[in-house]
C-alpha cells in the first residue's frame, strides 16, 4: 500500500506596524514628516510547510526594502527559526506614505523605525514558526490577527484580465523625447513608450476555521495619495475589501508585479488623480476584479514547494561626460523663488527647476561612491506548478510579462520590490529616450543591461 502523501501545511500573520509618532516619509525627493494616520500600516506573512520543505513570505507595508535591512532581517529570521535564508521572501507594497527604511534625495531615515519594525517582524517570525495559537506576541508584537496554528490547506489560483486602472507612464513626445508623466491631456504626447501589464494573478490558500490568504499579483503603482498622512494606500483598502466582499477573514498579501513604468495615471482624463478618494477607488476596483476571479479558481495540486537564490553581478549605471558636465552646472545654479511643496517625477515633466537641481545633485554623489559591482539577489519559489519570481527594485512592466510566459505550462507569478533595492530596471532600449526612471542616482544604481541580465538568469532557474 502507498503512503499517503503529507498535506501542505500554512500559517498566517498580520501585524500591525503603524508608527507611533511622526516618521519621516519616503517616496518623493523633499522630506515629509507625517502628521496624521489615514489607515494602518501592516506586515503580513504567508509559512507553507511540507515534509522538510518551508516557506515564508513576509510582506511590509512600505516604499522599499533596503538591501541591507533585508539582509539584517532575512539573517535575523533565519538564525531564530527554521526558515533557511533562501526560503524567505521579504517584499515591499511600494506606499509612498509609510516611514522611511533608508535615506532618499532631501528624506532622512528613521533609525528608530527601522529598528522597531526589524524587532517586530522578527518577533512575529518566531511565534508563526513556533505554531502555538496560545502563545504571547511578546511586549513588542501586537497583532490584529493573531498568528495562526499551522494547518492542511487546499490551493486554488487563477489569472485574469482587466481594463483601466493601469498606464503606462513614460510617454514618447512628438519631438521624440520620452517624458515621465506628462502634463495630463497634453497635445504634445504620441504615444506609451510601451505596454502595460493588466493581469491580476492569485493564490488563495484555504484552511478550515482560519482565515483564506491570498497571494495578489498586480502590476501598479502604490503611490496615489502623496501629502503628509500615513496609509497603506490601495493595497490597504483592496486587502479590507476583500475581506468584506468574502464574508470571512483573510490576510492579502499584495505582490507587486513589475511596475517601473506603469500608474495609476490616465493621462486621458482632465481630473487630478492624487488623492485618498482615488486611493479607494482603485483598491476598491482590484477587490472586486479578485472577488470575481476566486469565485471560478481552479484547485492547484501542491505535491512539492521549494526556493532558489541566485546572486548576479551587475556593474554601475553608465554616466556620458556630457551628462556629467550638465549635473555639475544645475547643481551649482541658483534656486528660484518658490518651488513646489512635493518634489516628484511630475516635476521634472514639467521642467520645475528644482526638480532638476536635485536630480543633478543625486548624479554627482552617485559617480562619487558608485560600487563596480552590485551583488543582486535573484529568488525563485516553488509551489506545485506556480513560481514566484523575486527580483529587487522596480522592473519595467515587460520584464514581468516576459516572465510570465518564459515557461509553456507554469503559472509564473513576477514580483518586484523583493529582497532589497536597486532602482529602477529600464529596458536598454528605454535609455536613448530619457525619462525620470533611466536617470542615475545613488538609489538607481544599475548599468543598462541589468534588465537583460535579470532575465536571463531568471529564465535559467525556471529551466
Amino acid at each position: 500500500m502507498s503512503k499517503k502523501p503529507n498535506p501542505l501545511m500554512i500559517g498566517s500573520a498580520r501585524i500591525d506596524i503603524t508608527p507611533s509618532g511622526p516618521e519621516p516619509l519616503l517616496g518623493y525627493f523633499n522630506e515629509r514628516i507625517s502628521t496624521s494616520v489615514l489607515d494602518p500600516l501592516h506586515c503580513r506573512m504567508l509559512g507553507l510547510r511540507l515534509d522538510e520543505n518551508r516557506i515564508l513570505i513576509v510582506q511590509i507595508d512600505t516604499c522599499i526594502i533596503p538591501t541591507d535591512f533585508a539582509r539584517a532581517l532575512r539573517r535575523e529570521i533565519a538564525s531564530n527559526t527554521p526558515f533557511k535564508s533562501r526560503e524567505i521572501l521579504l517584499n515591499a507594497s511600494h506606499t509612498h506614505t509609510a516611514p522611511a527604511l533608508t535615506g532618499f534625495f532631501r528624506t532622512r531615515m528613521s533609525a528608530n523605525y527601522r529598528s522597531f519594525l526589524l524587532d517586530r517582524i522578527l518577533r512575529a517570525a518566531v511565534l508563526l514558526a513556533s505554531g502555538d495559537p496560545a502563545g504571547s506576541p511578546g511586549p513588542n508584537v501586537h497583532t490584529d490577527h493573531e498568528a495562526e496554528q499551522w494547518k492542511p490547506c487546499t490551493v486554488y489560483g487563477g489569472l485574469t484580465e482587466y481594463r483601466g486602472l493601469a498606464f503606462n507612464r513614460r510617454w514618447v513626445m512628438k519631438g521624440g523625447e520620452v517624458v515621465t508623466n506628462p502634463p495630463k491631456r497634453s497635445p504634445d504626447r504620441e504615444r506609451p513608450e510601451g505596454g502595460v501589464d493588466r493581469t491580476c494573478g492569485t493564490v488563495v490558500f484555504k484552511t478550515n476555521g482560519g482565515p483564506d490568504v491570498m497571494l495578489v499579483n498586480i502590476s501598479n503603482h502604490a503611490d496615489t495619495i502623496g501629502g503628509t498622512e500615513i496609509s497603506a494606500d490601495w493595497p490597504g483598502i483592496m486587502e479590507r475589501e476583500i475581506e468584506a466582499g468574502s464574508g470571512k477573514p483573510a490576510v492579502v498579501l499584495p505582490l507587486i508585479a513589475p511596475q517601473g513604468n506603469i500608474n495609476h495615471f490616465d493621462f486621458d482624463l482632465p481630473e487630478e488623480q492624487a488623492s485618498y478618494s482615488e486611493a479607494r477607488r482603485i483598491g476598491k476596483a482590484y477587490a472586486g476584479v479578485v472577488l470575481r476571479l476566486i469565485r471560478d479558481m481552479e484547485r492547484v495540486d501542491v505535491d512539492t514547494i521549494g526556493a532558489e537564490m541566485r546572486t548576479v553581478v551587475i556593474g554601475p549605471r553608465e554616466i556620458e561626460p556630457s551628462e556629467l558636465k550638465r549635473s555639475e552646472e544645475r547643481a551649482a545654479s541658483t534656486p528660484s523663488a518658490g518651488g513646489e511643496s512635493d518634489l516628484t517625477a511630475c516635476g521634472l515633466a514639467r521642467g520645475d527647476e528644482e526638480v532638476e537641481r536635485e536630480l543633478a545633485r543625486e548624479l554627482l554623489l552617485f559617480n562619487n561612491a558608485k560600487k563596480q559591482r552590485y551583488e543582486v539577489p535573484l529568488q525563485v519559489i516553488r509551489i506545485g506548478n506556480m513560481r514566484i519570481c523575486a527580483i529587487p527594485g522596480e522592473p519595467f512592466a515587460e520584464i514581468g510579462m516576459e516572465l510570465r510566459n518564459a515557461v509553456p505550462g507554469v503559472k509564473v507569478l513576477p514580483v518586484a520590490l523583493s529582497n532589497g533595492y536597486f532602482g529602477y530596471v529600464p529596458l536598454e532600449r528605454s535609455f536613448t529616450g530619457g525619462g525620470y526612471e533611466v536617470r542615475p542616482g545613488r538609489m538607481n544604481c544599475l548599468e543598462r543591461t541589468a534588465g537583460t541580465l535579470i532575465l536571463r538568469e531568471l529564465k535559467k532557474m525556471l529551466s
